[in-house]
């Protein structure tokens, strides 16, 4: 970003606020650029750019805010874009109206002239010989929005929730209509956090107590171990103290079911083939204490780091990292293990509410090539299990075709594996399709996400 040399459109007395407005605008414009134009990944970029630029928490929620805000309705702001400009708009000062049409449209807290005056006086610095055409945009969004309503009911979806269409098929298909417009609704509520107790150092309602010490508002979940944070403190939360020292970590609360239904024990031994980042085998490592052993594997070299990181943390003497590739065969883990995790990769549909960018990245034919992966994996992964043990196979997505249609298929070819089809938690009713675990996006829960868990019988 460049500053004009010449400032005749503006009095040195407007200079420092126009640099205050331009530098918040700067770090947005570059997480939006670098997620949608660029391909990165929204919690990778954010985190990165948030990590130079020095905001505090609470500019840093705006932040994050914002970019992801602009991410989960880019098409309905992108309809808008093309309504208003004859020819295409590029680059960063796409970015920077995407930006500024998402907070007059869905921002809270300002009023529109704010916005407005916000983001033309800002581009007088940024973009000083297109601040006339960001006026003439913003201002005519306001005056003429788009009526909906007058278009076919998948294309109005579609811009409505910024979803694209062979998505909305999908789901219509496999859920139904209501279903699909809740799970798209869902994805863009704004969401909290939450923390996963490590019941080894700490109660969770000793964590509670010093949490809200530390200005964190936070309560118990529906998980015994589990903590649902809707607003930090002055620090983020892995400055606690009590992140520091291993007394909790954060995960989602979907994906902390697994730890419960894996049916692991004290002792066990567990080995969890697609590991990385961690979160699962650590939950599973913190259940089977210090006289269980897990063994963590993964493909990438860089992401065992995190896991050896984070065990480090949580004091957890007894996990293993393996570099592994979990579709070729392994004779050293052969009947060896009492739970076997599967967390394959998958279309990640689920997470669609914390990776909106999933939503335009994924299509038919990646899921398409992510079943054969998981095909292969399901096929190496029963060679490990004990004769009693059981294999947990998961995902964060919502296709049939990656969840109950592979464990479907397995089952009709090995006969020496039954479904656990009864999974259950006290108190808790979890929701099931045909003794499959199957989380939709919604209040109770957070993440889309599925569970099986297979018992070997013979």
């Amino acid at each position: 970003y460049s500053y004009p040399t010449d400032t005749n459109d503006f009095d040195q007395r407007q200079l420092s606020r126009l640099i205050m407005y331009n530098s918040d605008i700067k770090y947005i414009v570059k997480s939006i650029n670098q997620i949608m134009l660029k391909g990165g990944y929204s919690n990778i970029v954010i985190n990165r750019v948030l990590a130079a630029a020095r905001l505090t928490v609470r500019e840093e929620k705006t932040h994050r805010n914002t970019v992801l805000g602009v991410v989960e309705n880019w098409l309905y702001l992108d309809y808008l874009l093309q309504l208003f400009v004859a020819k295409k708009v590029r680059g960063e000062l796409k970015c920077f109206l995407m930006a500024g049409l998402y907070e007059l449209h869905f921002g809270r807290g300002r009023e529109n002239h704010a916005v407005v005056n916000r983001y033309v006086d800002t581009a007088k610095l940024d973009f000083p010989k297109n601040h006339k055409f960001v006026n003439a945009i913003l201002r005519r969004s306001l005056r003429e929005v788009p009526d909906l309503t007058k278009l076919a009911t998948a294309q109005r979806l579609s811009l409505q929730f910024s979803f694209p269409l062979w998505l909305i098929e999908l789901w219509t298909k496999q859920y139904g209509m209501s279903t699909c417009r809740s799970i798209m609704a869902n994805s863009l509520a704004q969401r909290g956090v939450f923390l996963r107790v490590n019941q080894n150092q700490i109660s969770r309602t000793a964590l509670l107590s010093d949490l809200k010490a530390e200005g964190v508002t936070a309560k118990a979940a529906v998980l015994p171990n589990a903590i649902y944070v809707s607003a930090f403190g002055e620090k983020r939360l892995t400055e606690l103290s009590a992140f520091q020292n291993g007394q909790f970590s954060i995960q989602d609360l979907s994906a902390m079911l697994v730890g419960y239904l894996a049916g692991a024990k004290p002792g066990d031994k567990v080995l969890d083939l697609c590991s990385a980042p961690g979160g699962k085998a650590l939950d599973l490592a913190e259940r089977i204490g210090p006289k269980g052993k897990l063994v963590a594997c993964d493909i990438h070299e860089h992401k065992l780091k995190l896991i050896r990181s984070a065990a480090e943390r949580l004091k957890l003497g007894n996990i293993i990292v393996e570099l592994s590739d979990a579709t070729q065969y392994c004779a050293d883990f052969e009947r060896s293990f009492d739970v076997v995790l599967l967390d394959v990769p998958c279309s990640g549909l689920g997470t669609i509410g914390k990776k909106p960018e999933i939503k335009y990245r994924k299509n038919p034919q990646d899921i398409d090539k992510l079943q054969v992966i998981q095909q292969k994996m399901l096929e190496q992964a029963a060679n490990y299990v004990k004769v009693g043990g059981n294999l947990v196979y998961s995902t964060c997505t919502l296709n049939d075709l990656e969840n109950r249609a592979q464990i479907t298929r397995f089952l009709k070819t090995h006969t020496q594996f039954r479904l656990v089809t009864t999974p259950c938690l006290a108190n808790i009713e979890l929701p099931t399709r045909d003794g499959m675990v199957e989380i939709i996006p919604g209040e109770s829960w957070s993440d889309g996400f599925f569970i099986a868990v297979l018992q070997r019988i013979s």
